[in-house]
C-alpha cells in the first residue's frame, strides 16, 4: 500500500491517507481551497472526462460522434505547432503561447465550475486544437451540470434566428385580427380580387399544399434553439469565412448585446486575419469597432479580447 501511495505522488497525484481497510482515491481538487493566483497558476488538468460524459454529451448531440475521443492536448499542439514552424521556414508563429495560456485558463474555469470573465475572439491557424479545445469544453461545462449547447457557426446561429422569428411570427398572427393580417396577405397575392375572398386561409409561414411538389427545404441546424443559445453558460461559436462576413458580423453582435446583458461570457473562434471584418467601410465601425476589446486587462462580456496566434512571413519590412 505505501509503495503504490509513494508511485502516485512521485506521478504527481495527491491521495488521501487511506482509513484501515480502505482505498486510495484522488483528492477532489474542488474541495481544495485555492487563493486566486494558485488557480491561475494552475494549468495541469485535474478533472477527467469520464468516459460516460463522452457518450452522454454524444447522445444529447453535444458533440459530433467522430470527437468522442476528443481532448484538448497542450504537448500535441506544440508538436503541431513545431511542425507547421519547420515546413514553412520563412514564417514564424505569432503570439502562440498567449493562445496556449488563454485556452488552458478558460478550461481550467469550467473544471473548477466557473463562467470565464469576459468574452474572447481566438484567432490560430487550422492543426492547432481550436475544434479539440472547445468539445473538451463542451464536454466538460457538461460534467459541472452547467447549460452547454453544440459548437456550431454564427451563419447556423442565424439561421436559427430567422426560424425563430417565423415561428414567433405565426404566434403574433394568431393574436392580430385574422381579418387584417389576412387581407394584407391576400391583397399582396392576388390584388385583382377586390373582395379578397380567394386565398383567405393563406400566410407567408404556412406551406401551400402541391401534391406534385414532394421536396421542401428542411432547416438542420440542430437540436437545440436559439433561446438555449442565448443562454447557455458559454457559448462558443465560430466564424466560417469573410465571404459571410456580413450575416455573421450583425448576428455576433446581435447575441453579445443579448448575452452580456444576461452576464454571459461568449467565444468566438476565427481561422482567418480580422482585417477583412475590421478594415470593411461599413461593417469595421458600425460593428466591430463596438464589439473589440481595447482595454485587455478590462473584462467585458460585450466586448471580444482578441486573442491572435499567426503566421508571419519572415523578411518583410513592417
Amino acid at each position: 500500500m505505501k509503495s503504490t501511495a509513494k508511485v502516485l505522488q512521485l506521478a504527481g497525484v495527491e491521495v488521501e491517507k487511506p482509513v484501515e481497510n480502505g482505498e486510495l482515491r484522488e483528492i477532489d481538487k474542488s474541495e481544495v481551497l485555492e487563493t486566486a493566483e494558485e488557480q491561475r497558476l494552475n494549468s495541469v488538468i485535474t478533472t477527467k472526462i469520464t468516459q460516460a460524459t463522452r457518450q452522454a454529451c454524444v447522445k444529447a448531440a453535444l458533440i459530433p460522434e467522430a470527437y468522442i475521443n476528443t481532448e484538448f492536448d497542450v504537448l500535441k499542439v506544440r508538436d503541431n505547432y513545431r511542425d507547421q514552424s519547420t515546413n514553412t521556414r520563412k514564417h514564424e508563429m505569432i503570439n502562440f503561447d498567449e493562445y496556449i495560456e488563454t485556452t488552458c485558463d478558460i478550461l481550467n474555469s469550467i473544471r473548477r465550475g466557473e463562467k470565464i470573465r469576459g468574452s474572447y475572439i481566438i484567432g490560430a491557424p487550422n492543426g492547432l486544437g481550436k475544434t479539440s479545445f472547445v468539445h473538451t469544453a463542451i464536454m466538460l461545462m457538461y460534467q459541472r451540470r452547467m447549460r452547454v449547447v453544440p459548437y456550431i457557426s454564427l451563419s447556423e446561429i442565424a439561421e436559427l434566428k430567422v426560424e425563430n422569428e417565423k415561428r414567433l411570427a405565426r404566434g403574433l398572427e394568431m393574436k392580430l385580427s385574422d381579418r387584417v393580417y389576412q387581407e394584407n396577405i391576400t391583397y399582396l397575392n392576388d390584388k385583382g380580387d377586390p373582395n379578397r375572398s380567394r386565398h383567405v386561409e393563406m400566410s407567408y409561414y404556412v406551406d401551400i399544399e402541391d401534391n406534385n411538389y414532394y421536396k421542401k427545404p428542411i432547416v438542420i441546424t440542430g437540436q437545440y434553439s436559439y433561446s438555449e443559445y442565448l443562454n447557455a453558460d458559454i457559448l462558443f461559436c465560430f466564424l466560417t469565412e469573410p465571404s459571410s462576413k456580413e450575416i455573421e458580423s450583425y448576428i455576433l453582435k446581435s447575441i453579445l448585446e443579448i448575452r452580456s446583458a444576461k452576464g454571459l461570457p461568449t467565444v468566438v473562434m476565427v481561422s482567418t486575419s480580422l482585417n477583412p471584418y475590421k478594415n470593411h467601410n461599413v461593417l469595421g465601425p458600425l460593428i466591430w469597432q463596438e464589439i473589440l476589446s481595447y482595454n485587455s486587462n478590462k473584462k467585458s462580456f460585450d466586448r471580444l479580447e482578441h486573442i491572435s496566434c499567426f503566421r508571419f512571413q519572415r523578411g518583410l519590412n513592417t
